[in-house]
């Protein structure tokens, strides 16, 4: 008897589904890299919350009263309107503070407290300020927010010290000026550097050399002038031939009038 071959279908179909699904599995999984590659070159962009990092700002009172500004709070700047003085002459200098704070602050303008100090460069010796020759005072301002004050000051180049004690010129050289502010200490602007030369030589004028000519001229006529009357030569031979005019007498030798009673002595 002849067995029946099996069948062979539902085998095929299992096959045909296992190769399907594996083929699957295995193009999934490529996409997937490619989607991984993609996200480590160009990372998504994620939000940052700042206000989690940063301190939350004061509280700001209006009607508070307003305090000594800060060093933190004020920019102090100076300036000249020029770079090189000429002993003799002067420079100008201009202060300004700003408050870039977030209130207003009071200021104190007073020129013996708003200053500039000159100083010889690179830390030098301290040779002016424009407080030396102002009185003790207060000037108190109130700075708004962004506001500014400024001040000007000159300097001929002249040396002071405190209670304005005159020192003199200085020395011709190099020299920076700083802003000084008594009552914020530490708000200390960018410095500002000036030459100092010496003031030129002063030239003859033309009327000097005219009136020094003259002047040689002058006395030169009067020294030959004065030669010749000291002469005793010249004045003797006046005298004799005055003498030989008049007989060999003289009107006045004798003290009396001519044509008088002597003519008739003998």
């Amino acid at each position: 008897m002849r067995s029946r071959p099996a069948h062979r279908g539902p085998a095929i179909v299992l096959l045909v589904l296992g190769l399907l699904v594996g083929a699957g599995t295995a193009t999934g999984y490529g996409i997937g890299r490619a989607v991984d590659w993609a996200r480590d070159a160009w990372p998504e962009p994620r939000l940052e919350l700042v206000a989690e990092k940063q301190a939350p700002p004061e509280a700001i009172d209006p009607a508070g009263v307003a305090e000594t500004c800060t060093p933190s709070a004020v920019r102090a700047e100076l300036s000249g309107d020029r770079d090189t003085l000429v002993l003799g002459e002067a420079v100008s200098m201009t202060v300004r503070v700003t408050n870039e704070g977030r209130m207003p602050c009071l200021l104190d303008a007073h020129r013996s407290s708003m200053q500039v100090v000159v100083s010889e460069a690179d830390g030098g010796e301290r040779v002016w300020s424009s407080a030396d020759c102002i009185g003790a005072g207060e000037e108190l301002v109130l700075l708004g927010t962004d506001e500014r004050w400024e001040l000007t000051a000159r300097w001929s180049g002249s040396g002071s010290t405190p209670g304005c004690d005159a020192q003199g010129d200085v020395r011709p050289g190099e020299y920076t000026a700083t802003v000084l502010l008594d009552d914020v200490p530490g708000a200390e602007g960018e410095p500002w550097d000036v030459t100092v030369e010496a003031a030129p030589e002063p030239e003859p004028s033309e009327d000097a050399e005219d009136a020094e000519g003259s002047g040689q001229d002058a006395s030169t006529d009067d020294g030959t002038a004065a030669e010749e009357d000291a002469d005793p030569s010249e004045a003797g031979r006046s005298g004799d031939k005055a003498s030989e005019r008049s007989g060999g007498r003289s009107d006045s030798g004798d003290g009396k009038k001519p044509g008088g009673d002597a003519g008739t002595e003998g």
